[in-house]
């Protein structure tokens, strides 16, 4: 089943422009799809997938084959020392700093670490050159998927505003999904109360985590302008293309 779906389509630019619909959307694992959410990727005329996740994370749940769509992987994490933010990796955890100690590495690694902008380079150039529906998405669609959206976002010219509130809709899209997803966890392991607690916590997207990549971004590189020029390698006629291609 499909979770953490969205259509990037539909925002607003500072310019007023519109992120055209049917092109940019985003989600969680396309794993074991069942047939409404195959109807919902048609009518979204999906054309690619672009998978961010670990080869281990594919090999225990692929996504489900669509005909007549194209998939990339691009393992983001593979090179990292954290290796993915996998549902595995979070079960380890034993308690609040623990997480929010993984998250701000996770988070630092999906800025700095090379291999990671080599991918996300690889991403928005699929994105200049095919210009059909794409899909991305890694295990729960929030932090690899998260920060792909905002960098799109962020070359589109939509409002800091906006992305913060699109990251943040993950805490409401994917709620019966993590609850589940505990409660199956839980009758294998029987966790305590602190564990699933925890558990919920990594699940779930904080505006802290999103500061911290801006932080990043700004310290490390002068802002997010500079950071599109140098680790993308786009100058402002490639970004006035993409504009050309994604928005109304």
């Amino acid at each position: 089943m499909i979770t953490n779906f969205r259509d990037l389509g539909g925002l607003k630019t500072r310019n007023n422009q519109t992120v055209k619909s049917n092109r940019l959307l985003r989600s969680g694992e396309l794993y074991q799809l069942n047939e409404n959410d195959i109807k919902l990727l048609r009518k979204h005329q999906l054309t690619k997938i672009v998978d961010f996740r670990s080869e281990r994370e594919i090999s225990e749940h692929p996504d489900t084959q669509l005909e007549g769509t194209s998939y990339l992987h691009i393992d983001l994490l593979g090179s990292t020392d954290t290796g993915s933010a996998s549902l595995d990796d979070f079960v380890k955890l034993d308690d609040f700093s623990q997480v929010s100690s993984y998250m701000e590495t996770i988070y630092k690694e999906l800025i700095l670490d090379e291999s990671v902008q080599n991918g996300y380079k690889r991403f928005l150039n699929t994105l200049m050159f095919e210009h059909g529906s794409t899909i991305f998405h890694c295990f729960a669609g929030k932090d690899r998927t998260g920060i792909g959206a905002m960098l799109i976002l962020e070359i589109l010219g939509v409002s800091r505003e906006d992305i913060y509130t699109d990251y943040l809709k993950t805490n409401t899209s994917r709620k019966q999904a993590n609850e589940q997803m505990i409660a199956e966890i839980n009758k294998q392991h029987s966790l305590s109360d602190s564990q699933k607690s925890t558990l919920l916590i990594a699940l779930e997207v904080k505006k802290e985590y999103l500061d911290s990549a801006y932080q990043i971004i700004d310290s490390q590189f002068g802002g997010i302008d500079n950071y599109i020029k140098e680790i993308i390698g786009w100058s402002k006629e490639d970004i006035d293309q993409f504009k050309t291609y994604y928005l109304n």
